[in-house]
């Protein structure tokens, strides 16, 4: 069994940042810290990229974090 990752730091870099790209970058860095699985990551790196607005990436970051965590977040 593999040690938890606290992503707390990547979620908060997310929304520290700045600007559609800032978040995007921030966003997949959370992604690949993460440990979901390779087919998991390449989705929703998919997703990220495809968003056009910057709220919505703090939204998800913050989902994604508690999905991987085991709270089934859509």
């Amino acid at each position: 069994m593999t040690k938890a990752i606290d992503l707390t730091s990547y979620v908060q870099k997310v929304w520290a940042s700045t600007g559609l790209d800032a978040k995007k970058n921030a966003m997949i860095e959370l992604i690949n810290a993460s440990h979901a699985k390779a087919d998991t990551k390449r989705l929703y790196t998919t997703k990220v990229n495809m968003e056009r607005n910057p709220n919505r990436l703090d939204t998800f970051a913050s989902s994604y974090t508690m999905s991987g965590e085991g709270m089934k977040v859509r």
